[in-house]
Parts: structure tokens; C-alpha cells; sequence
């Protein structure tokens, strides 16, 4: 149940029944509507009134999009998909069903065309209703997600990033929920603080759907960020990615030699007799045909320290055995710097995943697919996918801050990746 604001159109319209009802017996939040009115039906001129009118006749679409399903021990079934055609108001209702909305403004059916009176007090009000409204569903044609224009109607598809992601690749980066958390805990701030509460504030609706991962259904999509990256094609739930990707092979036999801090980390330094006591904890990195060594950053020491936390010990291990999923880690080649050193560090960090590495599983950074903004250049994120069976499954970013060209020199072949 979504909360009630503390302002209420005048009516609204029950997703149930598609009947419209008054705003003041309703007792839970509602959700508007934005969309153009020549979606809502074939729109013609009254020669007699001189008004424009709507004609619905019932040709908004539906597609059920096929799907390919797995089957023991290792085979594969194609399910077709299927259309239905509808009026825009069951188009509406059946976009409500999905996303569990019980209550939903829009001018088409809650502003009374005969009540001119009633139509400018709500209009007057418009800004209120969308304001307090717990959010907008957009039908955006343009960008041919929700809403596809033809004849006389729009087609409405469930699973429809495939279209998106066939414009852009950029649907696949993404991190984990943090906006889109603190949106739900402002809206639940006045709601009663019940365990039930606690729990729905939390609840992401497109969660429920079964889609691919490279969708980006369980993470945040980062905005701003661009890819050249186009050697891609989409096909059904999966999305087939042609680039380098780099893994430690020998990642199982070295991260047992991490779990002792104390083992692998050199002694951290004492003060240098010209006063400059900052430390920054690096490893050395060479690529397979490169001579040229790489400086990953690990740990920034604060200033005057003499010995390490235990806590920041525990993290600096945590951050080795991240990095030992994809690059080789030696405990020769760990070593201070002083913050003040004019090297290149370079620096990785991994909690833009929607799920912790685990030791046992096996992961790919995708070094041929970088996103950058046009106002950082420094800064960069790669998509990290992890082995599952014959796939793989999108989990978020790796941002590497200090160049954007780590990669560059390193000796990789071009893979295939199905991620699904």
C-alpha cells in the first residue's frame, strides 16, 4: 500500500474496475499519468461542435514477448509469444496490474468535460496532483519502451529493454539501489512505523519481473555516463558482448596467501625526516607482453600514522582479494609510496556491484566496454559479469580512477560473452 499524502485529487480512477471515484474515500497513495492524447486513440475533428474528439477502438496492443526457457539436463525450449488487443484504458489498467498501482490519476477519465466548473478547479490544481502523486508513469514513444505507436493505438511491452538496449548499451551501467532507497524512506517518513512499513519502503516493483540481468533490474542506472563500444547484438534474454575481458586464472591458488594481513603487507613506514609522514599503500602490476609496470592504489594512510587498525586491515585484505579476481597478486609487490610521489597510481573499486565477490565464483571484467563522462576523463567504469553455468550475469560496475587507458597495453583476446 502505497502512503497517503496529505493533498487528494478530487477523484481518481481504481485500477481494478478502471472506475473513476472520489479522491477523499480513498486511503492510500496514488500514481499519475503522463502521455500524449493521440496515443489514447484515433483523434478526429466533430464538424458540427468544432471539438476535437477521441476514438478508441480497441487496437492498443499488448505483446507477450516469446521466451527461451532451460530444461534438464541441458536443453532449451522456445515458448511463442502473443498479442492482445485492447482499449487505452485496459492498456492502462494492464500496466497498473504490473506495476501493483491500485489507484491512478489522468485527465482522460478524472477531469468531467460536462462539469466546467469542477474541470477548472482541477486543473487549476494539476501542478498538486502530479506534485503529491507517488510517481508519474510516463507512455514515451520516442524512446519506444513503453509506449509504440500504430494505428489507431500503442503497443505496450512487458520485457522491452531489448529495444533499449539496441539503441544504447549504456542500459547495462548500473550499480546497486541507493537513490531509489532514499526515496522510499522520505516517502514512508510519515507513514506509520510498522515492521510491515519498514519492509515495504524497500520494495523495487520491477523486482518482480523475471528479467535478464544486463537489464540493470537489480541495480541504479548511472546517467551521464557514454561507451563507443557497439560489437554487441541482442537476441531474446540474452545479450551477446564480442570484446577483451580479463580474469586471474590463477585467482584460486594466491587468495589463500591474502587472508594473513600480516603476512602480505609490508611494515608501514615511519616518519620521513622532512615531515612528510603520508602513505599510500600500492601494488605493482605487470601485463602478460608488457614491460612496463602499473602502480594499482590500495590504502591512503592518514597523516602521523604509526600502525595500522585493525579494522583497516581487515579492509586492506577485503580490497587485495577483490583485486585477486583479476590481477596477480604478489606480496613483493606491495609496497609504501609517500602521497606526495609525482608516480601514476592507478585505482580500482568495486562497490558499485549489486553483489559481493565470493571467493568461489568466477568473474570477468569487461576491459573492451568502457563507460567515461565528457566532464571527468579520469574517471571510468567497466561492466564486471559473473560465470554461471554456460553464462554469465551482469553484477554492476569496476570504477577505476587515474586513466581511463590501464588497460590498453594489456595482452587480452577478443571473447564472446552470453550474458543472460
Amino acid at each position: 500500500m502505497l502512503p497517503k499524502p496529505n493533498f487528494m485529487p478530487s477523484y481518481l480512477v481504481r485500477t481494478s474496475d478502471m472506475k473513476v471515484v472520489k479522491g477523499s474515500k480513498v486511503q492510500e497513495g496514488y500514481c499519475t499519468l503522463t502521455y500524449s492524447w493521440n496515443q489514447s486513440g484515433e483523434i478526429t475533428k466533430n464538424e458540427i461542435t468544432g471539438n476535437m474528439e477521441r476514438t478508441d477502438q480497441g487496437k492498443h496492443k499488448i505483446i507477450y514477448p516469446g521466451k527461451t526457457v532451460r530444461k534438464k539436463p541441458r536443453g532449451r525450449k522456445r515458448i511463442p509469444g502473443k498479442v492482445k488487443f485492447v482499449t487505452f484504458e485496459g492498456l492502462i489498467q494492464e500496466i497498473c496490474k504490473d506495476f501493483d498501482i491500485k489507484y491512478i490519476w489522468y485527465d482522460q477519465m478524472c477531469l468531467d468535460d460536462k462539469d466546467e466548473e469542477q474541470r477548472k478547479r482541477e486543473i487549476h490544481q494539476m501542478y498538486k496532483i502530479y506534485k503529491h502523486g507517488y510517481c508519474a508513469i510516463a507512455l514515451v514513444s520516442e524512446l519506444t519502451t513503453v509506449a509504440v505507436p500504430i494505428a489507431g493505438g500503442i503497443a505496450y511491452q512487458r520485457i522491452c529493454y531489448g529495444l533499449l538496449a539496441k539503441k544504447d548499451i549504456g542500459i547495462l551501467c548500473f550499480g546497486p539501489y541507493r537513490r531509489y532507497k532514499a526515496i522510499c524512506k522520505a516517502s514512508f517518513s510519515n507513514s506509520t512505523k510498522s515492521e510491515s512499513t519498514r519492509e515495504a519502503k524497500y520494495i523495487i516493483p520491477i523486482q518482480k519481473f523475471d528479467l535478464p540481468s544486463w537489464t540493470g533490474a537489480y541495480g541504479e542506472h548511472y546517467r551521464g555516463y557514454k561507451t563507443f563500444f557497439r560489437n554487441y547484438t541482442v537476441t531474446g534474454r540474452a545479450l551477446q558482448v564480442t570484446c577483451r575481458g580479463m580474469r586471474n586464472d590463477q585467482h584460486h591458488t594466491e587468495i589463500p596467501n591474502l587472508i594473513s594481513i600480516e603476512d602480505t603487507r609490508p611494515p608501514l613506514p615511519q616518519q620521513r625526516p622532512n615531515g612528510d609522514c603520508r602513505w599510500t599503500l600500492v601494488i605493482s602490476i605487470q601485463s602478460s607482453g608488457s614491460t612496463k609496470k602499473k602502480l594499482v592504489g590500495i590504502y591512503r594512510a592518514g597523516k602521523r600514522p604509526t600502525k595500522l587498525h585493525i579494522i583497516t586491515r581487515e579492509e586492506i585484505s577485503q580490497i587485495l582479494q577483490n583485486l585477486s579476481h583479476f590481477l596477480p597478486i604478489k606480496k613483493e609487490n606491495l609496497q609504501w609510496i609517500p602521497e606526495s610521489s609525482q608516480l601514476s597510481v592507478t585505482w580500482f573499486y568495486f562497490h558499485q556491484l549489486v553483489e559481493t565477490l565470493q571467493y568461489s565464483a568466477q568473474y570477468v571484467l569487461l576491459t573492451g566496454i568502457c563507460f567515461t563522462r565528457s566532464d571527468s576523463q579520469l574517471e571510468a567504469r567497466f561492466p564486471i559479469i559473473k560465470k554461471e553455468g554456460d553464462y554469465y550475469k551482469s553484477i554492476g560496475m569496476c570504477r577505476v580512477d587515474g586513466g581511463n587507458h590501464f588497460f590498453n597495453d594489456f595482452t587480452l583476446e577478443e571473447q564472446i560473452f552470453e550474458i543472460y
